[in-house]
This record gives structure tokens, sequence and C-alpha cells, in this order.
């Protein structure tokens, strides 16, 4: 990569090095004021995302990367970076609203959330004799999260926990969550306003644990009602749109202190936190992307 961030520009416009996606993205489903929702879900573009897969099974889709917000192909050996994030929320809900832009590595779906028996994931395929649970990537687990996004309405106020892998490749268990009462589809069950057993987009790891390499079962411990997904992500970067119909614009060279790594092949999209219902509701963005 270029010694300076001016010869890093330079290189990256002038030779065409560069790409930019456009984000229009507009959710059926309605969502609840401080709760997260998995915007990956909504329609519009990027395409929306349905967590195809075998019932608990670790899924990766086959390039799964072209259906998210598109970063370019393959640019290896050299190294692709955000440059600028911009988000325009077309109505007060989205104001304010924090975002998280995450690579989605991999889920496991068809989690039954009224089942109070320890459910397995699969992570193992018997039939090849391999393991089917590796990141694609962040392999160390580092900064990997998980979030329960429903897939099908639910009723809430169960609580569970997950066991998992962490970086260390020691096998722990989460703190015990308890799921919020939005009930709607694409909403992040664990997500929930202040209180006991409550916290923000991502499941709460046990003490000292800095992220995941797999998980390996799921536990509620009450009905719960509907269906969910268990995903694994790496937090890219944040923003937040302040006012109704005003962009939020953040040039990562000379707005914030890193500038976030995009690797070949990630999946990328927007966790967000309305104040609001978002149901048909506009979502309007661009991302541009630069490599050296």
């Amino acid at each position: 990569m270029s010694n300076s961030l001016k010869s890093l520009i330079t290189d990256a416009y002038e030779n065409g090095k560069c790409h930019t996606s456009y984000i229009r993205k507009v959710s059926p489903i309605a969502s609840v004021a401080g709760y997260w929702v998995d915007l990956s879900m909504a329609t519009g573009t990027p395409t929306p995302n349905y967590y195809v897969g075998g019932e608990k099974e670790a899924t990766v889709p086959l390039n799964w990367y072209k259906k998210g917000i598109w970063h370019g192909g393959s640019v290896s050996p050299e190294n692709k970076i955000l440059h600028k994030l911009m988000l325009l929320g077309t109505t007060s809900v989205f104001a304010p609203c924090p975002f998280l832009l995450c690579d989605y590595l991999m889920y496991y779906p068809l989690i039954d959330m009224d089942n109070t028996d320890t459910q397995q994931f699969v992570n193992y395929d018997a039939v090849d004799n391999l393991s089917i649970s590796t990141l694609p990537r962040y392999t160390d687990g580092v900064g990997v999260q998980a979030f329960l996004v429903a897939t099908n309405p639910y009723v809430g106020g169960a609580q569970f926990q997950i066991t998992y892998v962490n970086s260390n490749n020691q096998t722990h268990v989460s703190m015990i969550t308890t799921t919020n009462t939005s009930t709607y589809i694409g909403t992040i069950v664990n997500s929930n306003t202040a209180g006991i057993g409550k916290y923000g987009p991502f499941i709460p790891l046990a003490l000292g644990d800095i992220g995941i390499k797999k998980v390996i079962d799921i536990t509620f411990f009450q009905t719960n009602g509907g269906l969910a997904t268990l995903v694994l992500v790496k937090p890219i970067a944040s923003t937040m749109t302040k006012e109704a119909t005003s962009w939020a614009e953040f040039d990562f060279i000379k707005d914030k202190p890193s500038l976030p790594r995009i690797y070949d092949g990630a999946y990328l999209n927007l966790l967000a936190m309305p104040s609001g219902t978002i149901a048909t509701i506009p979502l309007l963005g661009e991302a541009t992307f630069i490599w050296d």
C-alpha cells in the first residue's frame, strides 16, 4: 500500500482503483424504536438476504459477497479499504439512527425459539469428513460477534444463551440474554432497551472474550415463539444519521482514526437502530472503496 494518504488517494482515483456502490433499502416490516434491525433482510439494493440453509447448519452461501453492498472484485495482493460512507434516512424515524457496517461471515438458520432443549449446531460434515464452520475471513475470531435475528414473528420475553468457541479456542457460554418483544421479522431479538439481561446489537460474550470462531449450541430457558438465525459478523465501521433528510457523510481518511479494511469476498451490509418503524421508509446511501 502507498506510504502516504495523498499517494494512496491519487493512485486509486487516477488509476481506476476505486468503486462506488449505491444503497436503497426499503424494509417491508415494521420496527420498534430502540431495537436493532438487520437491514440485509430489507428489500431494495442490495438484494434482500433470506438466510437460506440447512437447519442449524453453519452456512456460507456461494458468492454471497455479490449480493451485499458491492465493493468490487478481488484485488489481491493489493489492499482494499472503505474510503467514504454516506447514508440518508428520508423521514424522522432515521434520526437519530446509528448504523453498523458489518462483514457477514457465517450463519446458522432455522433455530426454533419455542424449543427449550439445547439445540446443537451442525459444524461438521460427517459425509465428507471436514469442518463446515471455518470462518471465511477473520479466521482467528478476533472481533467477530454474534446476533440472533428473527426470520418469523415471535412473542419475546424469553432468556437464552449460546455456547461458542472463542478466539483462544476455549469453549465458553455467553451471558444470559432476555429477548425483546418487538415481534417483527428482521429484528435482532437479543437487542433491547436498558434493563437486566438486555443488551445492544450483539450477544454479550463471557468476561474477557474478544471474539468467536464458531457456535456450538443455543438454549432457550422459556418459549419465545418464532424462528431465528444466528449470524456471525465482523463490525467494520459505524456512523449515525442525526437529522431527518440530512446526510451522514464520513470520509474515513480525514474524519475517522482508521481505514476499514475490506477483504476479498466480504459480504457487506448494515445493522441499524431506528427511532421508530421503518416500514416502507427508504434509506439511501453510497459507499466508496479504493485499493492500492
